[in-house]
């Protein structure tokens, strides 16, 4: 009998028999939307600095005057990598991408760096705080050990995609001083500024994302034996389709991002597998491992 393991990003095709254990990567990406996201905006205006932006649909480091007043803008995101990330799993890279406001005029505005460099730091967060409350006046501390720079805009919508790895790492081994991202200015002056889309944004494709990639305990198996099918649609949220070139006794087992089986059944002479019980929101065909 052949056994078909699907998990998040990959499947697995093994024979039921002599199997060794290898390291393999899966790659998760992390895209909250406005329900599961926590960011929020940190507004330095002296009018401002006791309101809580945490709904706000950007997510901005800003030095600009407002009706001719100056103020600084901040902004914390916290994507919790740490449910992602499975026991026993290790971290071998994340990736943070920010997408520019493109729509001249929104909210703060777009890039600018009308005075001077508009470089940013991405720093991590090191002491609580709440999407719902915090403000300017309460935000969290930050440590700038292994921060990351942010070059200066070159357009005014840039898409910024950056190697937060050390940062991830660095939340990873201190889960005590975890609590996500800040950027801000390496310049504080007015006129300048970064403007991205936040997880509150309408558009789902233009939402932060932070895709980490890590090595995990696997099965290799020795002399496998090839076996040609289509998995559809994919992904899925609903329905899922497995279709062989031939007939065969296969046993399925489809796991979730956590390594844990969600659904395992034994198939007798079969070429097409039809599944509609399962949820399927952690579960993603992507790539074959064989």
């Amino acid at each position: 009998m052949k056994t078909i393991s699907l998990t998040l990003f990959s499947i697995l095709i093994a024979l039921m028999g002599y199997t060794q254990n290898v390291n393999y990567d899966t790659c998760v990406t992390i895209k909250p939307d406005w329900e599961s996201g926590v960011d929020a905006v940190l507004h330095g205006l002296a009018s401002e600095v006791n309101v809580n932006y945490g709904t706000q649909p950007q997510f901005a480091a800003d030095a600009w005057t407002f009706m001719g007043t100056p103020g600084v803008v901040r902004s914390v995101i916290d994507f919790q990598p740490q449910l992602y990330l499975p026991a026993g799993a290790q971290l071998t890279s994340a990736t943070l991408r920010l997408y520019g406001i493109t729509v001249s005029g929104y909210g703060f505005g777009q890039h600018s760096s009308l005075s001077g460099s508009n470089a940013c730091w991405i720093e991590r967060v090191v002491s609580p705080w709440y999407e719902s409350t915090v403000t300017w006046a309460t935000q969290p501390q930050t440590t700038t050990l292994n921060r990351v720079s942010l070059a200066q805009s070159t357009s005014n919508s840039q898409v910024y995609t950056v190697n937060v790895t050390q940062l991830v790492l660095d939340m990873l081994q201190n889960p005590q001083n975890n609590y996500g991202f800040m950027i801000k200015l390496k310049n504080e002056q007015y006129y300048r500024r970064m403007n991205f889309y936040s997880s509150d944004y309408a558009i789902d494709s233009l939402r932060p994302e932070l895709e980490i990639c890590f090595m995990r305990r696997g099965t290799s198996i020795q002399n496998p034996i090839a076996i040609s099918f289509n998995v559809f649609p994919n992904p899925t949220s609903e329905n899922l389709n497995i279709q062989l070139s031939q007939q065969e006794d296969i046993q399925l087992e489809l796991v979730n991002v956590l390594g844990k089986t969600v659904f395992q059944h034994n198939y007798k002479a079969t070429s097409l597998i039809q599944i509609s019980t399962v949820d399927f929101r952690l579960i993603l065909a992507r790539e074959f491992i064989s």
